[in-house]
C-alpha cells in the first residue's frame, strides 16, 4: 500500500513538474499573441487573478504570455520577487476569468525540514475553502479521492486530488489537484482540469 501511494506521489510531483516546464517554455520561447484586445484582455486576466488570489507587494517583476487553448485565450501570469528569494507565482487564466493552475514556489531549505503544523484534515479544508474561493460551483461536484494517506516527512506538503462526480460516477478525466503546505497551511498548488 505505501509504495502505492509513493506511486502516486511521484505521479502528481511530475504533473506539477510538467506545469512548470511549459510555463517556462511558453513565457521564452512561445513570442505573445496579443491582439488589438490584448491590452484590455490582459487587465481583465490580471484583475481577475488578483480579485481571487493574493500577490505579495514584494513581487514587483511581471511577466505574461496568452495563446489560444480550444477555441478561447488562456493568459500565463507570472509575479516575481525583485530579488527572487521570496520566490515566485504563476497563474494560467483563461479569458472567463477561471483559474486554470495556480503555483506559488518559496524557496525552501529541506535540511531545515520540520515536522508538519498543520494537520492532514486541517490542510483538507484549507484546499476546500480554496476551491471555493476559486472556483465555487466546482466543489460541489467533485468527490476527494483519498489516495495519499500517509505522507512521508520527506514531504512539504499534502496532495489533494478530487474527482468529478457526473450521476454519482467518478469522471476521471476531470479532476483538481491541490497542494497545501504542511508547516503554514498555505495552498502552494493547484491544477483545474476540467
Amino acid at each position: 500500500v505505501n509504495y502505492k501511494i509513493y506511486q502516486e506521489v511521484i505521479k502528481l510531483k511530475r504533473k506539477i513538474a510538467l506545469f512548470v516546464t511549459l510555463f517556462i517554455l511558453v513565457t521564452v520561447l512561445i513570442p505573445s499573441q496579443v491582439f488589438a484586445e490584448g491590452d484590455k484582455g490582459l487587465q481583465e486576466a490580471i484583475k481577475a487573478a488578483k480579485g481571487k488570489l493574493s500577490i505579495p507587494d514584494s513581487f514587483t517583476e511581471f511577466n505574461y504570455n496568452v495563446i489560444t487553448e480550444d477555441d478561447r485565450q488562456v493568459w500565463y501570469l507570472s509575479w516575481n520577487s525583485k530579488n527572487g528569494n521570496d520566490g515566485s507565482i504563476s497563474v494560467r487564466i483563461d479569458d472567463q476569468g477561471t483559474i486554470l493552475s495556480y503555483y506559488y514556489y518559496r524557496p525552501y531549505d529541506y535540511n531545515q525540514r520540520k515536522l508538519p503544523a498543520v494537520s492532514r484534515q486541517e490542510a483538507r479544508v484549507k484546499a476546500e475553502e480554496f476551491i471555493k474561493k476559486i472556483n465555487p460551483d466546482a466543489l460541489s461536484q467533485v468527490k476527494l479521492v483519498d489516495n495519499h494517506q500517509q505522507n512521508s516527512l520527506m514531504e512539504v506538503a499534502y496532495y489533494f486530488n478530487f474527482i468529478r462526480m457526473v450521476n454519482g460516477i467518478p469522471f476521471d478525466a476531470n479532476n483538481i489537484f491541490v497542494e497545501v503546505n504542511r508547516e503554514t497551511g498555505d495552498v502552494q498548488g493547484y491544477q483545474y482540469n476540467w
